[in-house]
């Protein structure tokens, strides 16, 4: 479907490994059920996906990292 088509992607909590909650100005989720937002992956795998999923999309206001150098 998207072969000779323009799509824009951006991440979704599930695309770095989280149940529905996430981010939380970029701490570490402690709970195993993900019930306390934050992200269960390391920071580098985060910042991976992130930047493969939003390079197309406009810079952030504020590009200053959040908690554990997680890119905004």
């Amino acid at each position: 479907m998207l072969r000779d088509r323009p799509a824009v992607a951006i991440p979704d909590d599930h695309d770095v490994g989280h149940p529905n909650l996430w981010g939380a100005g970029g701490r570490k989720a402690e709970r195993p059920d993900g019930s306390d937002g934050g992200y269960f992956l390391p920071p580098a795998s985060v910042n991976m996906v992130q930047r493969q999923q939003t390079w197309h999309l406009p810079d952030p206001v504020d590009p200053a990292p959040v908690r554990q150098g997680i890119a905004v």
